[in-house]
């Protein structure tokens, strides 16, 4: 198993995000994924611990996925009524 990218896209001013971060994963021996496994556990949640889980990691693993897990934070409201 590999070690965890990480990727900070910054401020999403669109999104009223001020945090866009992401950790990416990947079983080591992989050389054609079938796709992406995406760990988001919402707003204002930081989920970047769940591409470490064992148990995540080998659900990837044994469908031949690679994972990226999210933390979007934003104090500030982004739906509009």
């Amino acid at each position: 198993m590999t070690d965890p990218l990480e990727f900070d896209a910054g401020p999403l001013k669109g999104a009223e995000l001020d945090k866009a971060q992401f950790r990416w994963w990947a079983p080591a021996d992989a050389k054609n994924l079938s796709g992406v496994l995406v760990l988001i556990p919402g707003r204002n949640g930081d989920g970047r611990a769940m591409a470490n889980d064992p148990q995540w990691q080998a659900l990837a693993t044994s469908l031949n996925l690679g994972s990226v897990a999210c933390f979007f934070y934003g104090d500030k409201e982004f739906f509009k009524y």
